[in-house]
């Protein structure tokens, strides 16, 4: 080798010594990104980066063997992103823009005066799905209002504007005592200063029932705690939402809740073309199913029971502890996508540590733009800043050959990439733009 080449070599030799030196494997680190430290550190041990230098020498590269050689940039960029986060880790002094970060911002609207007309999202940029507190679903498509003093659960949304509408919603609720459907009656109150709403994480302390309810926003789903206070019946309830025709079955073998919803407001698709299935996962031991009862308001049936269908319905699981952490997903697709879709998402050790996750990877999408002002213009740019990152929503979905996605016009599954949902007006002149920076 020449003496260029001996000097590139040992450059990145010098460079691999500080990558090794890394700590990825800390809880503010994404799995992609461990994911790629690991594949580049391999890539070097094995020897491999060096055969493919060697080659590249005799001049085989790219022509002969189609792609190019690892360079010393990707190679520091990955490093600067290793350390970035370990720094975050560490607690040593980097940004932290979640704390100018509303999500309740713009949310102060009612049907017939907006101040906004947006949601407080709790999920990852670009999500498949989202979630918000219902907090009074008589409204319609303005269910959330951050005046209201009660709530009414979790609502798993796909709501991009009031105007717009609904589809595919179902609402999330810990009851103890007599569950009910109605929301009418199962509705709780809650101390505002006790609720916690931030882009990768939402809490809320429930009055009536004497429980925490967290949850922690996935891509295609969440990762949700309950822990009660009280040793009393303790249930947690999957309810429908407006006029739906919803369908529950769950089943102890696998310790799994299956539900689907044809919940639609939207005036585009109104023929069943919009549905969504869903999976609980529950670890072992969790639900009682002799205690378990599903409800027909409709019918003024309820009953001990692990499935049921029909308009108005819904299953309350009996759970046995008081405190209970579970896992769920979504799908357009079908019951066996979503379940795909959950194992897709399974890449977290706990709770706390995917709200770490979800820190940093907000984080990350807020560094972008850096400005210098007061803390109440800090305040009102990230927070229209989260809201540019939460649209459009993915809504493809992983497939054994790459991205697939349900398509509603032609009614059937196709490869490939799909975005849907636009939360603002004038798009063209506003975010669009944005995102090309």
């Amino acid at each position: 080798m020449n003496r260029d080449a001996i000097s590139r070599v040992m450059a990145m030799e010098t460079l691999f010594d500080r990558l090794s030196g890394a700590n990825p494997y800390t809880v503010t680190t994404t799995p992609s990104l461990r994911e790629e430290y690991r594949q580049l550190l391999q890539y070097f041990e094995n020897g491999q980066w060096m055969r493919d230098f060697l080659l590249e020498e005799k001049g085989l590269f790219p022509h002969d063997l189609k792609r190019g050689i690892l360079s010393e940039d990707a190679v520091y960029d990955l490093i600067c992103r290793v350390e970035e986060a370990a720094k975050y880790n560490k607690g040593d002094h980097i940004m932290n823009y979640l704390p100018y970060v509303n999500i309740k911002q713009g949310t102060k609207s009612v049907a017939r005066f907006s101040q906004g007309n947006t949601l407080p999202l709790i999920q990852r940029p670009f999500g498949f799905a989202s979630f918000a507190p219902q907090t009074n679903e008589s409204r319609g498509n303005w269910y959330y209002h951050p005046e209201d003093r009660s709530f009414e659960g979790f609502r798993l949304t796909h709501q991009p504007s009031p105007w717009i509408g609904e589809h595919g919603a179902i609402v999330m609720l810990p009851q103890m005592g007599t569950p009910y459907v109605e929301y009418g009656k199962n509705w709780s109150s809650f101390r505002p200063a006790d609720a916690v709403l931030t882009p990768g994480y939402a809490k809320y302390h429930l009055l009536r029932s004497f429980c925490d309810f967290e949850l922690a926003p996935t891509e295609y789903g969440a990762c949700v705690k309950v822990r009660f206070e009280k040793d009393y019946d303790r249930f947690l309830s999957i309810l429908p939402v407006f006029d739906a025709v919803n369908e529950y079955r769950f089943e102890p073998e696998t310790n799994r809740l299956y539900a689907k919803t044809d919940s639609n407001t939207m005036k585009t698709y109104d023929d069943g073309k919009l549905a969504a299935y869903f999976v609980f996962q529950f670890a072992p031991g969790t639900i009682d199913t002799e205690k378990t009862l599903v409800e027909s308001a409709e019918r003024g049936t309820k009953e001990p029971g692990l499935a049921i269908s029909g308009k108005h319905t819904g299953i309350h699981l009996a759970l046995r502890d008081k405190e209970v952490t579970f896992t769920m997903a979504t799908s357009f697709i079908s019951h066996d996508q979503a379940l795909q879709n959950l194992f897709h998402d399974a890449t977290f050790e706990s709770f706390d540590a995917l709200v770490a996750e979800n820190n940093v990877i907000w984080n990350e999408y807020l560094s972008r733009v850096e400005i210098q002002a007061d803390e109440d213009r800090m305040k009102a740019f990230y927070s229209a800043m989260y809201r540019a990152f939460l649209y459009p929503h993915k809504a493809y979905e992983p497939g054994s050959e790459g991205p697939i996605h349900y398509s509603p016009a032609a009614d059937k599954v196709l490869p490939g990439v799909r975005y849907t949902d636009n939360g603002f007006w004038d798009t063209y002149r506003t975010v669009y733009p944005f995102y090309s920076i």
